[in-house]
């Protein structure tokens, strides 16, 4: 195997670097933390007026406020973003 083939396949294999993005446990904690404090606040997974995810875990991702929700972490909206862009396929 000639080393522009060794490179390639190192690379591939992850000893290049990191190039893909992989979910982190600290982010999934962080996401689950935003959960938790929306779930104080009343919302609930699957309610159709107090939707645990699209009433408040989305729109706090998206940096606005949601009434009667404690505040929430900077460090954990960031690191619940990176874990989920982490997760979602780019292409």
């Amino acid at each position: 195997m000639n080393l522009k083939a060794s490179l390639i396949l190192a690379f591939a294999l992850g000893a290049g670097g990191s190039a893909f993005a992989s979910p982190s446990p600290a982010g999934a904690a962080a996401c689950k933390s935003i959960e938790s404090t929306c779930e104080a606040a009343g919302y609930v997974r699957h309610s159709k007026e107090k939707n645990l995810r699209r009433d408040c875990v989305e729109p706090i991702l998206s940096g606005r406020t949601v009434t009667g929700v404690a505040a929430v972490k900077a460090a954990d909206v960031k690191a619940c973003e990176e874990h989920r862009a982490a997760k979602t396929p780019t292409e």
